[in-house]
C-alpha cells in the first residue's frame, strides 16, 4: 500500500477537498478530511516500518473517529496507557485491523449495533503488552480455536501476527480470548525498543 501511494498527491488532494468543504460551509466534511489527512500521514509514516507507540494510538482514535462519523457515534473509545511506553517504538499498522476487527465482527453484529473498544498498553518485563478488547457479540469455540492455531481467514490480523512473528520470533505477536455475546480479547506482545536508526536496525 506505501509504494502505491503517492503521499504528495494524496495530501494535496485532501488539501483541495477540505479548502472545497471549508467555502461551501460543510463543516462535517471538513472535519472527515482533516481527520482522514492525518490518519494517512501516520499510516505512511515516510515509508517507515517503525514508528513511536505514541504515533500508533494517535492512529487509532483517528481512526475511530472517522468510523464514528459514519457509524454516528456508537462506538465508545477507552484508552488505558502506561504513559512510560510512549515513547518506545513499535511496528507500524499493527493495532488498525485489531480494531477494525472489533468494530465489523464484534460491535456491528451486535443487535443495537453500539460498542466499547478499550485498548490497555503496559511494560511486561522486556516486552511491550497491548490489549483490544470490544464488548460485541464474541466468537464460537470453533473459531477461537482456529485462530489460537493461525488459521486465521482475515487478511488483515493474519499480516500482523505474520509480522511480529518474522520481524521479532515466535514468542511475540497475538493471542486471543473471547466469550460468545460477551466479547473478545487480542493481546499483543512485542519487545522493547527504545531506539531504532536510520536503517531501523532494532536496538534494544
Amino acid at each position: 500500500l506505501q509504494a502505491q501511494i503517492n503521499p504528495h498527491f494524496l495530501y494535496n488532494i485532501l488539501d483541495m477537498i477540505n479548502w472545497m468543504a471549508m467555502r461551501q460551509g460543510a463543516d462535517d466534511i471538513n472535519y472527515v478530511v482533516a481527520k482522514l489527512a492525518k490518519f494517512f500521514r501516520l499510516s505512511l509514516s515516510s515509508g517507515r516500518e517503525m514508528i513511536p507507540i505514541g504515533d500508533e494510538l494517535e492512529h487509532i482514535r483517528l481512526y475511530v473517529d472517522i468510523q464514528n462519523v459514519r457509524y454516528e457515534d456508537r462506538i465508545a473509545l477507552n484508552m488505558e496507557i502506561d504513559e512510560s511506553v510512549l515513547d518506545y517504538y513499535t511496528v507500524n499498522l499493527i493495532l488498525q485491523p485489531l480494531v477494525e476487527n472489533a468494530i465489523m465482527h464484534g460491535i456491528n453484529e451486535r443487535d443495537d449495533k453500539k460498542g466499547i473498544i478499550r485498548i490497555v498498553a503496559y511494560e511486561d518485563i522486556e516486552s511491550i503488552i497491548f490489549k483490544v478488547e470490544d464488548n460485541g457479540v464474541g466468537m464460537s469455540k470453533e473459531t477461537l480455536s482456529s485462530l489460537q492455531e493461525g488459521k486465521s481467514t482475515g487478511y488483515g490480523v493474519k499480516n500482523v501476527d505474520e509480522r511480529l512473528k518474522l520481524r521479532f520470533g515466535d514468542e511475540y505477536g497475538l493471542t486471543y480470548a473471547s466469550k460468545e455475546n460477551e466479547g473478545t480479547q487480542v493481546t499483543v506482545r512485542i519487545p522493547i525498543i527504545d531506539e531504532v536508526d536510520e536503517d531501523e536496525e532494532i536496538k534494544n
